[in-house]
C-alpha cells in the first residue's frame, strides 16, 4: 500500500523542478513547479495533490472526479532542458514560417 510519505515522494520525483501541464489539454502551455502539497490519510489510499507554479497559478490534482488520487500519467511532465529547447524549436519555427 503506498503511504503518504512514499506519495509525496513520488510527486516530487515525477513533477517537482520540471514543466508540466494536465495530460489530457495539449494546448496547455508547460509550467514550472516550485511546490507541491500533498493532502489524504496517512495510509493515502485515497488523497489529492495540489501543484504549485512559478508564475503563481496552481493545479489541484486529480482533476478526473473517477480518480481517487493523482497518477504520474495525470501530468506530462518535461525536465528543464527538454522545454528550453521546445522553446528553441518553437521560435524557429515561427521565425521560419515568417521568412
Amino acid at each position: 500500500m503506498l503511504g503518504i510519505n512514499k506519495a509525496r515522494e513520488n510527486f516530487e520525483k515525477w513533477w517537482l523542478g520540471k514543466y508540466c501541464r494536465r495530460s489530457d489539454c495539449k494546448e496547455l502551455s508547460y509550467q514550472l513547479v516550485v511546490s507541491i502539497d500533498v493532502y489524504g490519510p496517512p495510509s493515502f489510499v485515497y488523497g489529492s495533490a495540489t501543484l504549485h507554479f512559478s508564475d503563481g497559478s496552481e493545479m489541484n490534482l486529480p482533476y478526473d472526479p473517477m480518480a481517487y488520487r493523482p497518477t504520474k500519467k495525470s501530468i506530462d511532465a518535461i525536465t528543464p532542458e527538454q522545454y528550453a529547447a521546445q522553446q528553441i524549436i518553437g521560435a524557429d519555427r515561427i521565425s521560419s514560417a515568417v521568412n
